[in-house]
């Protein structure tokens, strides 16, 4: 380890007892000026979660190495980062600092007053907000995705939480600098709006789909969806699978369909078979199925 690492470890260790996350933090803008691959990005923040007493998370799923340069297969659903330019990726890139957020923290909650906008690079989040007390879910993201793009257009209070499925690695910048870096190319802007419209189209499709009150369009959408963000080939070549603890109470959440009914659609024979559901996984044998329940076959 160089002279450098070895006294910037030092100084953590002194600094985490009044302030862990905000050590951890500064030492990842040493990690930013490192031309580390991950194996060795992971080394060096276990060294750090080891000098100021954290434990360290897994790190995101070797599938989805965290790169600004690997666009994080949006197999379908286009992202903010497949949008954005390569001068545009590099100029947020160059206004953002790189942080890791652990499984279950908030980056986003809702009804507060937020000035900061968030690319993600590696894991997942749930997009949630709470209603007379039942929570509904509006959106799993993953990499490539924009998060707290409303807040940074109308300056408004957030309108759902954002909670990390998994250890989660973006970029983050204040709103105010995310727009002046978009101001700068007007094609940067369209990144955004890209955004924007396919939210809205998806959003279209779920009403659509409750009226008349079509649950297993609801459903068969939302897993299409978390499919075409989420879909890895199956480890033993049998179909696809999603690496997210996903139950079937989310989906429902998701769909707006309570749990006995998404059991009640998984038992049906056209489905039995061909979707698991675990409590840490999502594997399916056949898209064609979902094809048929979201009723675009």
């Amino acid at each position: 380890m160089d002279d450098d690492l070895k006294a910037a470890l030092a100084t953590l260790a002194e600094i985490a007892p009044a302030d862990t996350d905000g050590a951890l933090a500064t030492f990842q803008d040493r990690l930013k000026a490192l031309e580390t691959n991950w194996d060795e990005h992971q080394r060096i923040l276990e060294m750090a979660a080891h000098a100021v007493g954290e434990p360290v998370e897994e790190p995101p799923s070797p599938r989805q190495p965290p790169s600004l340069e690997r666009r994080a297969a949006s197999k379908g659903i286009p992202t903010f980062w497949d949008a954005l330019p390569g001068s545009g990726r590099k100029a947020v890139e160059e206004a953002s600092t790189s942080i890791l957020i652990r499984q279950g923290a908030f980056l986003m909650r809702e009804h507060n007053r937020s000035s900061q906008v968030y690319v993600l690079l590696a894991g997942a989040v749930k997009v949630w907000a709470e209603q007379d007390g039942e929570i509904v879910i509006l959106d799993v993201l993953g990499p490539g995705d924009l998060v707290g793009e409303l807040e940074a257009v109308d300056g408004g209070t957030r309108q759902a939480n954002v909670e990390a499925l998994t250890p989660v690695q973006a970029i983050v910048l204040p709103a105010d600098r995310f727009r002046t870096v978009l101001n700068a190319d007007p094609e940067w802007v369209w990144a955004v709006a890209a955004v924007l419209a396919e939210r809205l189209r998806d959003a279209n499709e779920l009403r659509i789909a409750h009226f008349p009150n079509d649950a297993e369009r609801r459903l068969g959408t939302r897993l299409l969806r978390l499919f075409a963000r989420f879909g890895t080939p199956a480890p033993e070549g049998d179909g696809t699978v999603v690496d997210l603890p996903v139950s079937q109470q989310d989906l429902g959440r998701w769909a707006g369909v309570g749990r006995r009914k998404v059991a009640q659609i998984l038992a049906d024979d056209r489905v039995r078979g061909s979707l698991s559901i675990s409590r840490k996984s999502v594997g399916l044998r056949s898209l064609a199925v979902l094809d048929r329940l979201a009723r675009r076959t």
